[in-house]
């Protein structure tokens, strides 16, 4: 996680004083390193977190050898190392990703370059010769990505703290997305709890240039899609696709672990990264007082079964200390009670490793808990008269009354 920030033709009496305030609100992402840069038009911040080649080479923004181009980068392209064999004639200075997105963007066009990406991103490339900008988000959204445009000025962060920094930027409350918020628990992009700030959809590009703005999708699911293959070939392609996606995952120059819950899906990412690699894969699991919730035997049993180092504790949980943090960091209306448990995993993770791997959305598509067997009984319920089906469920609530 790396923090990333910019502007263009917004006037500021001392740029390198708000690019340091923003630095300093974006700390959290990237401790490690920070960089920023801006001429008469465009400024840029970028904050650290070294996870590959954690040499001060890897600094951004990282700029081209004639300094026309600037980019800044959030996130890892996975197959980096397979793209870097796309550019033979290319100089590396560096080992990073960062470094071979850089090398791609000035050799194919920004739309193929996107195309060939495989990995979670919210990035900038800017032509200061022709004060053009891009912004890029991956194809699911993994990596946030704010904006805000008015004229022909723009302002960009991967959190809203961002926009504080910038004097006399007001932010002001967007109440008619909050009814997004209280169908769904969130609020979807493009929309934000602010009014005229906006993220980039995932598998979305936004070129800004003279003050025009264009967006593109480069990549959406398609959820028609009906692939004809045997039962026996789907298993075979889903464990090649998930080999893959794992081994690319492990690339780290910084320690590196995985948080195991003793479900299948952290467990699967667990089993075929232990036999990715030689060394031992540390895992992660806090233990719950509730026993309705605790998973803890289950990963504890599960991290001897894959011969782990495991560690884990009991959560201890401080709210009235820590919620105004976790709020925060999200910066607007989220109602994902899990975020609460994981920002004490990752924290208690965090004094042993700085990269972890997840099973996050995987229990959807794996199937992870006993009530999606009971998924299927639902589309028939609509076929019972109403009258029957209020009397049924108006028994079952006074019976277990």
């Amino acid at each position: 996680m790396c923090g990333i920030a910019g502007y263009i033709n917004y006037k500021l009496q001392d740029p390198q004083k708000t690019l340091l305030r923003i630095k300093d609100a974006l700390h959290h992402r990237g401790p490690d390193d920070f960089g920023i840069w801006n001429n008469h038009q465009a400024g840029f911040c970028h904050t650290r977190l070294s996870i590959i080649d954690l040499s001060e080479k890897g600094r951004q923004p990282m700029s081209d050898t004639s300094n026309r181009f600037k980019l800044i980068f959030n996130g890892e392209i996975y197959n980096y190392l397979q793209l870097k064999k796309l550019l033979p004639d290319y100089h590396f200075k560096t080992n990073t990703d960062t470094e071979v997105l850089l090398a791609l963007l000035l050799n194919f066009s920004f739309e193929e370059v996107l195309q060939k990406l495989e990995g979670m991103y919210a990035f900038s490339f800017y032509d200061t010769h022709e004060n053009r900008l891009f912004l890029a988000r991956d194809r699911l959204g993994q990596k946030p990505l704010l904006y805000y445009i008015k004229n022909d000025q723009l302002i960009f962060g991967s959190e809203f703290s961002v926009f504080k920094q910038f004097p006399q930027f007001n932010l002001k409350p967007n109440p008619k997305t909050l009814g997004y918020y209280w169908k769904y628990g969130y609020i979807p992009s493009p929309y934000t709890a602010f009014e005229n700030i906006h993220k980039l959809e995932p598998g979305t590009f936004l070129e800004f240039e003279n003050g025009k703005c264009q967006k593109k999708i480069y990549w959406q699911l398609n959820p028609n899609e009906n692939i004809k293959i045997s039962w026996d070939e789907a298993l075979f392609r889903l464990e090649e696709i998930l080999t893959t996606s794992i081994k690319n995952q492990l690339i780290s120059d910084a320690p590196l672990g995985i948080f195991l819950s003793g479900g299948i899906d952290s467990a699967l990412i667990t089993k075929i990264a232990s036999i990715s690699t030689k060394a031992k894969i540390k895992t992660f699991n806090l233990g719950m007082n509730d026993k309705s919730f605790d998973e803890s035997m289950a990963a504890q049993n599960m991290a001897t079964a894959l011969g782990t180092e495991h560690f884990q504790e009991m959560i201890s949980l401080k709210i009235s200390e820590d919620l105004d943090q976790i709020i925060h960091h999200f910066g607007e209306p989220f109602a994902d009670s899990s975020a609460i448990p994981t920002y004490y995993l990752s924290k208690f993770a965090a004094k042993h490793v700085k990269v972890a791997l997840s099973g996050d959305g995987a229990d959807e598509l794996f199937g992870g808990y006993y009530r999606y067997a009971a998924r299927p009984l639902l589309d028939n319920v609509s076929l019972i008269p109403a009258f029957l089906r209020n009397s049924f469920i108006k028994t079952l609530y006074l019976f277990h009354q």
